[in-house]
């Protein structure tokens, strides 16, 4: 048994503004990962209270103050300190334009990592399950998803993003662009792509894959990215036990 060090948010898609957050202990078996960026999870130790005791996991035990890392995982953060950016990406449609981002995102990831018949046999799955949602078996034949227009969602050029900004995760519309992604996200962690992070599609896969502009393959489609710094990390002068930086 042991002890995740941290802890993450990822989201596929949506939108989240965090409030706040609590940290607790959670009990995990089995073996540590290290494929992650080739970073053990596990601490070399951990520190207990000599009063207190854990009201959540192993209950009435000393409770953790602290773990101590180990191996790769320690001095990891520059004594000068550094920015951390970030990039946004996006596309606008010309004006009665024809939306076929998707396939192309699919075609440009089959080229780029090398994947035999990746865009094909990843549609031909996605679109045998849109064609297959029956959203009211009540009625005779299947009910497909449909866009705002009341029109059927069978297919990758059917699945787009309706909208509107901050709720569009709640609209029924967007539920098969939503499904893509996720779909997108799972083919491509099955290919096990060297260097592939949980993150899948992270900052440095968009930038190898576009640029700035409009698409080559189809004009209409005009890509924009911008990268701007959001925090500064800085090394604290002492560490969780008081004692001073770099120990």
């Amino acid at each position: 048994m042991g002890y995740w060090r941290g802890g993450g948010l990822y989201m596929s898609n949506g939108y989240l503004t965090m409030q706040s957050s609590t940290v607790v202990d959670n009990a995990v078996y089995g073996v540590a990962r290290t494929d992650d960026l080739d970073k053990p999870n596990l601490a070399s130790g951990v520190t207990r209270s000599n009063t207190i005791v854990s009201a959540g996991v192993n209950q009435n035990d000393p409770a953790v103050l602290a773990y101590e890392p180990a191996g790769n995982a320690l001095d990891l953060v520059q004594a000068s300190g550094y920015s951390v950016s970030e990039t946004i990406a996006d596309y606008t449609l010309a004006p009665n334009g024809d939306d076929d981002f998707l396939a192309i995102l699919l075609d440009r990831l089959e080229r780029h990592y090398n994947l035999t018949n990746f865009a094909d046999s990843l549609t031909t799955a996605f679109e045998i399950f849109l064609q297959n949602v029956d959203l009211d078996d009540k009625t005779a034949g299947n009910q497909p998803k449909t866009d705002p227009d009341g029109n059927p969602v069978l297919s990758l050029a059917d699945t787009r993003w309706f909208g509107p900004a901050v709720t569009w995760p709640k609209e029924l519309a967007n539920y098969p662009y939503i499904h893509f992604w996720h779909r997108l996200d799972s083919g491509l962690l099955a290919e096990q792509i060297a260097g592939m992070g949980s993150e899948v599609l992270g900052e440095d896969a968009y930038a190898a894959l576009f640029l700035p502009g409009p698409l080559s393959e189809n004009g209409d489609i005009r890509m924009t990215m911008q990268t701007s710094p959001v925090f500064y990390v800085q090394l604290e002068p002492v560490d969780q036990h008081g004692t001073a930086r770099p120990a």
